[in-house]
């Protein structure tokens, strides 16, 4: 069963942590910001709080999204809510490839690229909210090794 077909609270349980745990032996020099898995409810806290970037550096944010074979899942409301922090300092996605074993990283000005170009499926979450998401394929990213 593919990652996104699990549970809540069967994804709840490792979300994010292996991503993060590869961006953090990629990266240096870097701060935790983003909420991570705090222990409520985070759906009424205002958009931008539980949607803030997951680190900061000195010169970006960066917000750290794992992804499967079926690609990387941007909801649109979280699009929404990285415009605002890529307005206050300089956003980039880190995507790790558990498939792959492999990383891209990129501008979130190169990621609305892509989805303006069309190179991204609009589609809906299949769970009970249904929220709006695009999905880019794998094919669409520069993909580096990751080398422990």
């Amino acid at each position: 069963m593919s990652f996104h077909q699990q549970s809540w609270n069967n994804r709840k349980q490792s979300m994010g942590a292996e991503a993060e745990g590869i961006f953090e032996q990629v990266h240096e020099d870097w701060a935790r910001t983003g909420l991570n898995l705090p222990p409520f409810k985070v759906n009424k806290l205002p958009l931008i709080i539980r949607n803030q970037p997951d680190y900061i550096m000195e010169d970006r944010y960066w917000e750290v999204q794992g992804c499967g074979k079926a690609g990387l899942r941007v909801k649109v409301e979280k699009l929404r809510a990285m415009t605002f922090w890529d307005e206050q300092h300089p956003l980039h996605f880190f995507i790790w490839s558990t498939p792959r074993q492999q990383y891209a990283e990129l501008s979130f000005q190169e990621l609305l690229k892509i989805i303006d170009r069309g190179d991204a499926n609009y589609e809906r979450y299949e769970d009970g909210a249904g929220k709006a998401l695009y999905r880019i394929t794998p094919s669409k990213f520069d993909w580096q090794d990751f080398n422990e």
